[in-house]
């Protein structure tokens, strides 16, 4: 048994058949891989320099089929420069192109599960660069956290309510985005339409 410390990590999360083939990868890539604690901005990352080791990193708590997809999101983006160079866009045709391919073995119910296989199928049709832009995806991943706080899409043009410690009100909905403004500053954010947020105050 190997005594990398980049296979045990997976080893925590991911079934025999989905270790084995994302250890394949980094090993033959020499890719740095580490667990990261819970992060609500993101579920991975990819760093990369000329002057230092490409690295990924994956939030520890996601449940298996999420961190296969998500490690193979970010893989695809070291697949990509190693491929093209630099100056292509980072969530293109030829990132799309790689993590189709990369998580194609995994296309299925036995790997995925019943709940998540058409979940993450639909969203392979077209990956996007954050989860949140998946509306069935991330209310999946909404549900199974049990957040607290009312989804932004119920509230009123005009309503006011707290994100993060900040007020905000509603400005207008967009076709698949909703605008806010911050009330401190009146800077405008646009919020995913499923973002839990609270009306009254701040929690």
């Amino acid at each position: 048994m190997t005594t990398d410390p980049r296979y045990h990590s997976l080893a925590s999360v991911l079934s025999n058949e989905a270790l084995e083939y994302c250890f394949r990868l980094l090993a033959e890539s020499d890719v740095a891989f580490t667990l990261s604690r819970p992060r609500s901005s993101k579920w991975g990352d990819y760093r990369f320099g000329r002057s230092i080791q490409p690295a990924i990193t994956v939030n520890r708590n996601l449940e298996p089929p999420l961190f296969l997809m998500t490690f193979l999101h970010e893989f695809a983006h070291h697949q990509t420069i190693r491929d093209y160079g630099r100056k292509v866009p980072p969530h293109g045709v030829e990132w799309k192109m790689n993590f189709r391919s990369l998580m194609l073995p995994f296309l299925n119910e036995e790997s995925l599960g019943k709940t998540l296989f058409p979940l993450i199928a639909g969203h392979m049709q077209n990956p996007r660069a954050n989860i949140s832009a998946d509306q069935a995806l991330y209310r999946y991943v909404l549900d199974q956290r049990n957040e607290e706080g009312t989804a932004i899409r119920t509230l009123s043009i005009g309503q006011r309510f707290y994100f993060r410690n900040e007020e905000y009100e509603v400005e207008q909905p967009l076709r698949k985005r909703i605008r806010v403004i911050r009330t401190r500053d009146q800077r405008r954010y646009i919020f995913q339409p499923l973002v839990r947020v609270y009306v009254g105050e701040p929690q």
